[in-house]
C-alpha cells in the first residue's frame, strides 16, 4: 500500500495521466476490500508513535556502564544514596528526577545527563564516607565501572617479614608484588626522615570482570637539595595492575629501606590516579623527627650520648666539611624497648649527612647503637655493625624488630667453624629484644 500510494504521489507530477489513473485504481479498490486491515493498521502506527523512541532518544539512551557513572556522580552530589550497579530502578530514577529538580536539568537519564553530572563534580575528590575512607570511580582498560575506596592515608606499620607473590598480566608475562603484615595505620602525614619508614595508602582494590585489568598508579614527588643550594624535584610512579587476584585490604607505599639523606627533606606530594585522571593528592612536609613527642632536644641529651655523636660526626667532617646535618637530632631517636624502657637509638649513617666509608661506615654497612639510662649514667646495651639495616618502630615508638644483614662470618650467622668468606659475604638477620636480651634469628 504504501508503494502504491508513493507512486500515485509521484505520478501526479511524472508519470502519465494513465498511469497515475491505474495506480489510484488499484488504491481505490485496497482500501475499500480490506478496511478491517486499514483500521488494524492505523491503530498499530498511531501506537508506535506513542511506544517507540525517536531516533534520537534511542541514541540518547544510557549503557550499563553509563549509569554505573551516573550513579556514582549523583552519589557523590547527595543526591543517590545506593550502591552503583548499573541498573535504572526506582531510587536512581528518583535521584535523576531531584537533581533536575534542583538544577533546572531534564530530569531524565541521558548522555546530556551524564555530562552535566560529570561537569558539576569534577573537582570533588571521590566520595567520602565513614571513618575517613574515600570511594572513586575508576575503570578497567576496557572501560568497565569499578569502586576503588581508600581507607586510610599516613605512616604504615608494617612488619619487616614479606613474601612474593607472582600472577600474569593480560599478555601472559609476570607480575610480581610484596605480601606483608601490618600492624597498623597511623593516619596522619606527619611523616618522618627515619630508615624503615613507609607510607601510603590502606586501599581495597576491586576485582576486574575476567579478561579485564585495572591499573592505578601511585606517583611519589619528591625534593632533593642539590650541591649547589638549588632543589631538584624527582616524579616516579609506581604502576599497580590487578587482574583477578582476591585479598584486601592491600598497602600500597613509599618505604625507606635505608636512612635517607637529610638532602630529601622537604615538601612532598603522593596522588593516585587512573587512566590519566588523577584520583586523590596529599602534600607533606619531610623531615628528620624529634626525639620524643615530649619535645626531647640535642642539648638535653645525655652526655655520653653527645659525646658519641660528636666523635661520629667529626669522622665525617674530616672527610666531607659539609657532611653534618643541620639538624642535630638526626640519627638519634627516642623510642622504647619491649619492656616499656626508655631508650636510645643511634644510626651511625643518620649521624651524617651520607654514608662516608672510612668515617662514620664501612664500605657496606654502619654501626648501630641503643642507649639506656643505668645507675651511673647512660650506657650501651647494644653496638652492632649492620647492613641493609630497617627498624620496625611501631606504636608508641616501641622498638619491634631490627632487620638486617651482617657479615657472613659473624657468628650469628651460625656458619661452619672453618668457613671461608668474601668480604661481600653476608647473611640476613631479625633482632628482637626481650626479656632483657637481644634474640638474633637467621632469616632463610
Amino acid at each position: 500500500m504504501k508503494l502504491c500510494f508513493a507512486v500515485t504521489e509521484f505520478a501526479s507530477e511524472t508519470f502519465s495521466t494513465g498511469a497515475a489513473a491505474e495506480c489510484r485504481s488499484v488504491f481505490n479498490h485496497f482500501w475499500r476490500k480490506n478496511l478491517i486491515n486499514r483500521v488494524v493498521t492505523v491503530f498499530l502506527v498511531i501506537s508506535a508513535a506513542f511506544i517507540l523512541p525517536s531516533k534520537s532518544d534511542a541514541q540518547d539512551a544510557l549503557t550499563h556502564n553509563e549509569i554505573f557513572e551516573l550513579q556514582f556522580h549523583l552519589s557523590q552530589l547527595g543526591y543517590y544514596t545506593g550502591s552503583p550497579d548499573g541498573h535504572a530502578g526506582r531510587q536512581t530514577t528518583a535521584a535523576v528526577k531531584a537533581y533536575g529538580t534542583a538544577t533546572g536539568a531534564r530530569g531524565e537519564m541521558s548522555e546530556t545527563l551524564l555530562s552535566q553530572v560529570r561537569e558539576a563534580t569534577k573537582d570533588i575528590e571521590g566520595l567520602v564516607k565513614g571513618h575517613g575512607e574515600i570511594d572513586f570511580l575508576v575503570f578497567t582498560d576496557q572501560g568497565t565501572p569499578l569502586i576503588f575506596a581508600v581507607e586510610k592515608i599516613g605512616r604504615i606499620y608494617k612488619d619487616e617479614s614479606q613474601k612474593i607473590i607472582r600472577d600474569y598480566d593480560v599478555d601472559g608475562l609476570p607480575i610480581y608484588s610484596n605480601v606483608f603484615a601490618v600492624s597498623h595505620v597511623d593516619p596522619t602525614l606527619d611523616i618522618p626522615l627515619l630508615a624503615g619508614v613507609a607510607f601510603g595508602y590502606q586501599v581495597r582494590v576491586p576485582t576486574p570482570p575476567s579478561g579485564e585489568r585495572l591499573q592505578i598508579n601511585h606517583v611519589v614527588v619528591w625534593p632533593e637539595r642539590l650541591e649547589d643550594g638549588s632543589t631538584k624535584t624527582s616524579t616516579y610512579s609506581y604502576e599497580h595492575i590487578y587482574l583477578k587476584r582476591e585479598g584486601n585490604p592491600r598497602y600500597w607505599f613509599h618505604h625507606f629501606e635505608k636512612k635517607p639523606s637529610d638532602r630529601y627533606q622537604g615538601n612532598w606530594a603522593i596522588r593516585l590516579e587512573n587512566r590519566g585522571t588523577v584520583l586523590l593528592s596529599r602534600t607533606f612536609v619531610l623531615g628528620t623527627p624529634a626525639a620524643s613527642a615530649a619535645g626531647l632536644q640535642y642539648q638535653d641529651l645525655p652526655a655520653a650520648v653527645k659525646t658519641y655523636a660528636e666523635n661520629v660526626r667529626n669522622s665525617c667532617k674530616d672527610y666531607n666539611p659539609g657532611g653534618i646535618p643541620a639538624d642535630k637530632m638526626s640519627g638519634i631517636t627516642l623510642i622504647a624497648l619491649s619492656d616499656s624502657t626508655p631508650a636510645l637509638l643511634i644510626d651511625n649513617e643518620a649521624l651524617c649527612s651520607d654514608h662516608y666509608s672510612g668515617a662514620n661506615c664501612s664500605n657496606r654497612g654502619c654501626d648501630v647503637v641503643v642507649m639506656i639510662e643505668a645507675d651511673k649514667g647512660w650506657k650501651e646495651i647494644f653496638h652492632e655493625h649492620l647492613y641493609e639495616k630497617t627498624f620496625n618502630i611501631v606504636k608508641d615508638r616501641k622498638l619491634k624488630s631490627i632487620a638486617a644483614s651482617v657479615y657472613a662470618g659473624d657468628p650469628h650467622c651460625g656458619a661452619a667453624p672453618g668457613s671461608k668468606f668474601m668480604s661481600s659475604d653476608s647473611c640476613s638477620v631479625r633482632i628482637r629484644y626481650e626479656h632483657k636480651t637481644w634474640n638474633w634469628q637467621k632469616v632463610r
